[in-house]
């Protein structure tokens, strides 16, 4: 089974009665998954206090608490109550035991077939969980002097941890559901849901030695395979690992501080337990050199004949530190402030981003157009430390688009149009699906906030008859920033907006229909409810922005241009061409125009290339023009040679 088949993996719905006692973290470990998720209310929620920590350790050691299921515990509290009389009974108790009957009368309503509804039900039993773990926290914080309020408080305890193992087991499996089929969720249901949490677990012997592969942006990534790691879920059930997937460690940025690369340094020292005292000073000093600062580039081979005193452990712990600090300074320099985030204290976790992407992804029905991605933690052997992060699948493509682009030019002669209106022909063909796909792509990077699309950032293949066919996208840090408009922050970013943020209209020629209708149904809470333990609430506010402007975008389509599978093909293919074509020569009219020529640049970008759609773009940059040469020659639009050979025909 690979990691991400989980949940689609049991869809016969299982018995209604009490779930199995599912392998639970000790409290410590609770709090500390509650926060690294994001989620900093619920892990105030789940700390006890120590006396409630040393009950907790004796109720575990009971025989008496091996009733799991919460009916179960709502049964056992009801008959500890004092005397049998519940008027007895003091209103902490009884919120306790109302609380823990909503959860239980809630449980006992079925999923339907209706998404909307089903959203509704996950979002008031995620406040009903709540409102029993913040119960029992206030019932146990007392000090009962009787016997029977100690075993009360123990049962209390008990509901607590398991509410708390609930409520991020929920969270976990949250967007799955969403992006199911309306029969599939019907088929679901709340046993099924809590018993499978989708953090995956793996162990390596030492993770220092793990390939490094190339990463993007923040994070350094490493290459994960059945020869270096072994993996079990959450259940504990054991997966094979059949493929190759990448590894992207956890990390958070205080965009407050103007030197990241010391806290940088910090986070990686936890990782290497066995570092001297000595090992720490030096590599601490390290970490303000240039070198660390990204002025000096990450390329210094000689590093340990400069850092003299290092044992052994001090430097595995350099080098594997050595790439990632420049690396993380640049991101915070440029990528941050064209995302539009990090103000004042925020914190700044990239790598969850390529979660988000990916949960984005299944919840608007496209999942195979990004690399998935999910939450996992890895147990370092050789260090005993628990690394968390975000494991990828290995991205399906035979090159990316630059790649593909530069094979095209190779050989051939750069033209400049200054002394000659030659044309060349577009050779490129493609599949009329991965043209729905590209554009889909487009749309879904729209909604996502991503500012960093360029050619290099998705990977494509050619089927058996050298047509482009498939697409996926990779490395899906640079989203889901505070942009609203879509336009351009400055001259490094990539965007290119498949509408317009002036009129609302849609500017990309073409959209698949059944993505369209995808797009429109999806509720904003759904939004919420899959990203909150990923992104801010300003954040995921922008999401939201981000598709209603789609939404409106969409409603200004004909239905012409709303394409079914079949609809596509080199006369659309064309038509994506001439609309990018287009979109270059506006720039160029704007440039010659005295009344616009002292426009800013980027205003005028933004007037122009901003429009240029993901497909035709990849086109043009297969020909041989000087990147300042597109669309200044007129509307004279190269051709696809394939469909003009057909013209010729007739």
């Amino acid at each position: 089974m690979g990691f991400f088949d989980f949940f689609r993996s049991s869809k016969k719905k299982q018995d209604s009665g009490p779930a199995p006692q599912a392998q639970t973290a000790d409290q410590p470990e609770m709090i500390a998954l509650a926060s690294s998720m994001g989620n900093q209310n619920a892990g105030q929620m789940m700390a006890p206090q120590a006396e409630n920590a040393r009950a907790m350790a004796n109720m575990q050691q009971s025989p008496a608490m091996a009733r799991d299921s919460l009916k179960d515990l709502y049964t056992d509290l009801r008959r500890s109550q004092k005397g049998g009389v519940p008027v007895w009974n003091s209103s902490l108790y009884n919120k306790v035991v109302n609380s823990l009957k909503a959860i239980n009368n809630a449980m006992s309503v079925h999923f339907t077939d209706n998404p909307t509804e089903n959203h509704k039900m996950l979002s008031e039993m995620d406040g009903k969980y709540r409102e029993l773990i913040s119960a029992c926290n206030a019932y146990t914080a007392r000090s009962p002097r009787t016997e029977a309020g100690i075993a009360r408080k123990n049962i209390v305890l008990h509901i607590q941890e398991k509410a708390s193992a609930d409520l991020l087991a929920l969270g976990a499996v949250r967007t799955d559901f969403c992006a199911l089929s309306p029969e599939e969720q019907r088929q679901k249901d709340w046993n099924q849901l809590l018993n499978q949490s989708r953090t995956i677990h793996l162990t390596v012997s030492n993770f220092s030695e793990i390939g490094k592969a190339t990463g993007g942006q923040a994070s350094e990534v490493y290459r994960i395979t059945a020869g270096n790691a072994s993996v079990k879920g959450a259940d504990g059930t054991p997966i094979q690992i059949s493929d190759t997937h990448y590894f992207k460690p956890e990390d958070e940025f205080d965009m407050s501080k103007d030197n990241d690369s010391a806290k940088i340094v910090e986070n990686m020292l936890q990782r290497f337990p066995k570092l001297t005292d000595q090992d720490k000073m030096i590599i601490r000093r390290w970490a303000n050199r240039p070198l660390a600062q990204g002025e000096n580039g990450d390329k210094d081979q000689a590093i340990e004949s400069r850092l003299r005193g290092l044992s052994p452990d001090g430097v595995i712990a350099i080098h594997f530190i050595n790439d990632r600090v420049p690396s993380a300074h640049i991101t915070t320099d440029t990528v941050m402030e064209r995302l539009k985030i990090g103000e004042g204290s925020e914190k700044v976790n990239m790598t969850r981003r390529n979660v988000a992407t990916s949960r984005m992804a299944a919840l608007l029905g496209v999942g195979n157009l990004v690399a998935k991605s999910e939450t996992a933690e890895i147990y370092d052997e050789a260090t005993g430390a628990t690394i968390r992060g975000n494991l990828m699948e290995q991205a399906r493509g035979q090159m990316s688009g630059n790649d593909l682009t530069a094979e095209e030019k190779k050989g051939k002669k750069t033209l400049i149009f200054s002394s000659t209106k030659e044309r060349p022909d577009v050779l490129l063909n493609s599949t009329g699906s991965f043209q729905r796909d590209l554009c889909s792509l487009q749309v879904f990077d729209n909604i996502c906030g991503q500012i960093d699309r360029h050619g290099g950032n998705f990977l494509v293949s050619k089927n058996e008859q050298g047509e482009l066919s498939e697409l996926q996208g990779i490395d899906n840090d640079g989203a889901f920033g505070l942009n609203e408009s879509g336009a351009f922050l400055s001259g490094m970013g990539n965007n290119r907006n498949a509408y317009n943020i002036e009129t609302g209209e849609m500017e990309l020629p073409f959209l698949d229909r059944a993505f369209a209708e995808r797009i429109n149904a999806v509720d904003p809470e759904m939004i919420k409810y899959a990203l909150k333990d990923l992104l801010t609430e300003q954040e995921i506010s922008a999401v939201i922005t981000r598709l209603n402007n789609v939404k409106k975008a969409i409603s200004t389509m004909d239905e012409s241009r709303l394409l079914r599978d079949e609809d596509w093909n080199d006369d659309t293919a064309q038509a994506l061409i001439d609309q990018a074509w287009k979109a270059n020569q506006r720039y160029n009219e704007l440039e010659a125009d005295p009344d616009t020529k002292r426009m800013e640049t980027l205003d005028k970008m933004n007037q122009s290339n901003l429009y240029e759609n993901y497909f035709g773009e990849l086109m043009l940059n297969s020909l041989p023009i000087m990147f300042f040469d597109k669309g200044a020659l007129g509307e004279d639009t190269p051709q696809l040679l394939r469909r003009k050979q057909r013209m010729q025909q007739k």
